[in-house]
Protein backbone atom coordinates (compact mmCIF):
# COMPACT_ATOMS: atom_id res chain seq x y z
CA UNK A 1 0.00 0.00 0.00
CA UNK A 2 2.48 2.42 0.66
CA UNK A 3 4.74 1.81 -2.35
CA UNK A 4 1.27 1.91 -4.11
CA UNK A 5 0.44 5.27 -2.58
CA UNK A 6 4.34 6.68 -3.09
CA UNK A 7 4.09 6.00 -6.47
CA UNK A 8 1.15 7.63 -7.66
CA UNK A 9 2.19 10.83 -5.43
CA UNK A 10 5.33 11.00 -7.72
CA UNK A 11 3.91 9.78 -11.32
CA UNK A 12 1.06 12.65 -10.36
CA UNK A 13 3.83 15.03 -9.46
CA UNK A 14 6.24 14.58 -12.41
CA UNK A 15 3.03 14.08 -15.08
CA UNK A 16 1.80 17.77 -13.15
CA UNK A 17 5.53 19.15 -13.72
CA UNK A 18 5.94 18.17 -17.21
CA UNK A 19 2.11 19.94 -17.93
CA UNK A 20 3.75 22.96 -16.46
CA UNK A 21 4.57 26.04 -19.32
CA UNK A 22 8.15 27.25 -18.09
CA UNK A 23 6.59 30.92 -19.42
CA UNK A 24 4.06 31.32 -17.14
CA UNK A 25 5.74 30.23 -14.20
CA UNK A 26 8.20 32.67 -14.71
CA UNK A 27 5.14 35.42 -15.58
CA UNK A 28 3.73 34.33 -12.24
CA UNK A 29 7.38 34.75 -10.07
CA UNK A 30 7.55 38.00 -11.85
CA UNK A 31 4.07 38.95 -11.02
CA UNK A 32 4.62 38.00 -7.24
CA UNK A 33 7.94 39.43 -6.58
CA UNK A 34 6.46 42.75 -7.66
CA UNK A 35 3.24 42.68 -5.88
CA UNK A 36 2.03 44.68 -3.30
CA UNK A 37 0.04 42.11 -1.42
CA UNK A 38 -1.40 39.04 -2.68
CA UNK A 39 -4.61 37.19 -1.71
CA UNK A 40 -4.88 33.74 -1.82
CA UNK A 41 -8.29 31.85 -2.62
CA UNK A 42 -8.92 28.56 -2.24
CA UNK A 43 -11.67 26.57 -0.58
CA UNK A 44 -11.63 23.00 1.09
CA UNK A 45 -9.41 20.38 2.67
CA UNK A 46 -7.26 20.38 -0.47
CA UNK A 47 -6.96 23.92 -2.23
CA UNK A 48 -8.03 25.80 1.03
CA UNK A 49 -4.71 24.42 2.64
CA UNK A 50 -2.51 25.00 -0.27
CA UNK A 51 -3.77 28.52 -0.07
CA UNK A 52 -2.69 28.49 3.66
CA UNK A 53 0.80 27.29 2.71
CA UNK A 54 1.15 30.04 0.11
CA UNK A 55 0.36 33.23 2.31
CA UNK A 56 2.98 31.55 4.80
CA UNK A 57 5.54 30.98 2.22
CA UNK A 58 4.60 34.69 0.59
CA UNK A 59 5.11 36.17 4.12
CA UNK A 60 8.08 34.60 4.91
CA UNK A 61 9.30 36.60 2.13
CA UNK A 62 8.26 39.82 3.71
CA UNK A 63 5.44 39.86 1.00
CA UNK A 64 2.05 41.20 2.52
CA UNK A 65 -0.11 37.70 1.90
CA UNK A 66 -2.94 36.76 2.96
CA UNK A 67 -5.11 33.16 2.24
CA UNK A 68 -9.11 32.89 2.34
CA UNK A 69 -11.37 30.02 2.30
CA UNK A 70 -14.42 31.58 3.27
CA UNK A 71 -16.58 32.51 -0.03
CA UNK A 72 -17.77 35.76 1.47
CA UNK A 73 -14.48 37.05 2.92
CA UNK A 74 -12.89 35.66 -0.45
CA UNK A 75 -15.32 38.37 -2.31
CA UNK A 76 -14.98 41.21 0.00
CA UNK A 77 -11.18 41.03 -0.03
CA UNK A 78 -11.27 40.45 -3.78
CA UNK A 79 -13.13 43.63 -4.13
CA UNK A 80 -10.63 45.76 -2.34
CA UNK A 81 -7.41 44.38 -4.12
CA UNK A 82 -6.45 47.57 -6.95
CA UNK A 83 -3.47 47.13 -9.66
CA UNK A 84 -0.20 46.43 -8.04
CA UNK A 85 -2.15 43.30 -5.95
CA UNK A 86 -2.09 39.95 -6.99
CA UNK A 87 -5.25 37.90 -7.04
CA UNK A 88 -3.88 34.07 -6.65
CA UNK A 89 -6.51 31.10 -6.92
CA UNK A 90 -6.40 27.53 -6.28
CA UNK A 91 -8.80 25.04 -7.22
CA UNK A 92 -7.97 21.68 -9.26
CA UNK A 93 -11.38 21.54 -10.67
CA UNK A 94 -11.15 25.25 -11.49
CA UNK A 95 -14.91 24.94 -10.94
CA UNK A 96 -15.43 26.14 -7.59
CA UNK A 97 -18.01 29.28 -7.57
CA UNK A 98 -16.62 30.90 -5.10
CA UNK A 99 -13.09 31.30 -6.31
CA UNK A 100 -13.99 31.89 -9.93
CA UNK A 101 -16.03 35.03 -8.75
CA UNK A 102 -13.53 36.07 -6.38
CA UNK A 103 -10.71 36.14 -9.29
CA UNK A 104 -13.55 37.44 -11.78
CA UNK A 105 -14.03 40.54 -8.78
CA UNK A 106 -10.51 40.70 -8.57
CA UNK A 107 -9.46 41.42 -12.16
CA UNK A 108 -12.20 43.67 -12.56
CA UNK A 109 -10.87 45.72 -10.08
CA UNK A 110 -7.28 45.46 -12.18
CA UNK A 111 -5.47 43.08 -9.56
CA UNK A 112 -3.16 40.66 -11.72
CA UNK A 113 -4.90 36.99 -11.39
CA UNK A 114 -2.89 33.84 -11.34
CA UNK A 115 -4.62 30.43 -11.28
CA UNK A 116 -3.65 26.86 -10.10
CA UNK A 117 -5.79 24.82 -11.78
CA UNK A 118 -6.19 21.93 -14.11
CA UNK A 119 -6.00 22.61 -17.86
CA UNK A 120 -9.25 23.23 -19.53
CA UNK A 121 -10.61 24.17 -16.18
CA UNK A 122 -13.26 27.60 -16.57
CA UNK A 123 -10.90 29.28 -13.99
CA UNK A 124 -7.68 28.60 -16.29
CA UNK A 125 -10.00 30.30 -18.94
CA UNK A 126 -10.49 33.36 -16.45
CA UNK A 127 -7.15 33.96 -14.70
CA UNK A 128 -4.47 36.51 -16.34
CA UNK A 129 -1.61 33.99 -15.67
CA UNK A 130 -2.92 30.18 -15.58
CA UNK A 131 -0.56 27.49 -13.79
CA UNK A 132 -2.04 24.79 -16.15
CA UNK A 133 -1.72 20.96 -14.51
CA UNK A 134 -2.85 17.83 -15.78
CA UNK A 135 -3.51 15.94 -13.01
CA UNK A 136 -6.04 13.32 -12.67
CA UNK A 137 -8.88 13.43 -9.98
CA UNK A 138 -8.53 10.83 -7.51
CA UNK A 139 -11.34 8.27 -8.55
CA UNK A 140 -11.88 6.72 -5.53
CA UNK A 141 -12.50 7.96 -1.84
CA UNK A 142 -9.24 6.18 -0.43
CA UNK A 143 -6.83 7.31 -3.32
CA UNK A 144 -3.85 9.76 -2.47
CA UNK A 145 -4.76 13.36 -2.71
CA UNK A 146 -2.16 14.19 -5.79
CA UNK A 147 -3.50 17.37 -6.71
CA UNK A 148 -2.91 18.73 -3.51
CA UNK A 149 0.86 17.65 -3.38
CA UNK A 150 1.32 18.78 -6.96
CA UNK A 151 0.22 22.30 -6.20
CA UNK A 152 2.22 22.25 -2.61
CA UNK A 153 4.72 21.52 -4.87
CA UNK A 154 4.05 24.05 -7.52
CA UNK A 155 3.79 26.77 -4.73
CA UNK A 156 7.36 25.77 -3.23
CA UNK A 157 8.94 26.15 -6.87
CA UNK A 158 7.38 29.89 -7.10
CA UNK A 159 8.23 30.92 -3.73
CA UNK A 160 11.93 29.37 -4.48
CA UNK A 161 11.89 31.41 -7.43
CA UNK A 162 10.71 34.67 -6.26
CA UNK A 163 13.21 34.08 -3.43
CA UNK A 164 15.80 33.40 -5.43
CA UNK A 165 14.79 36.62 -7.53
CA UNK A 166 14.56 39.53 -4.37
CA UNK A 167 18.15 38.66 -3.68
CA UNK A 168 20.13 37.99 -0.41
CA UNK A 169 18.22 40.22 2.25
CA UNK A 170 14.88 38.32 0.80
CA UNK A 171 16.76 34.63 1.85
CA UNK A 172 17.88 36.30 4.82
CA UNK A 173 14.59 37.46 6.05
CA UNK A 174 13.33 34.41 5.06
CA UNK A 175 16.18 32.30 7.15
CA UNK A 176 15.34 34.61 10.09
CA UNK A 177 11.50 34.24 9.75
CA UNK A 178 11.60 30.18 9.66
CA UNK A 179 14.11 30.35 12.66
CA UNK A 180 11.89 32.52 14.38
CA UNK A 181 8.43 29.91 13.26
CA UNK A 182 10.77 27.43 15.07
CA UNK A 183 11.24 29.29 18.38
CA UNK A 184 15.31 29.57 17.66
CA UNK A 185 15.43 33.02 17.84
CA UNK A 186 18.15 34.14 20.58
CA UNK A 187 16.62 35.72 24.04
CA UNK A 188 17.39 39.13 24.02
CA UNK A 189 20.15 40.11 26.91
CA UNK A 190 18.41 41.36 30.32
CA UNK A 191 18.61 44.24 31.27
CA UNK A 192 19.87 45.04 35.26
CA UNK A 193 22.66 43.47 37.17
Amino acid sequence: LLDKVTESVVQGVAHARASLDPAVFAAAVAALGSARRVYFFGVGAGSGLVAQDAALRMLRLDIAASAFTDAHLQRLYAGLLEPGDVAFAISHSGRSVEVNESIQIAKERGATTIALTNAGSRLAWVADIPLLLRVPAATEPHAPGVSRIAHLAVIDALAIAVALGLGPKALAKMRDAQARSDGDVAKAPESGA
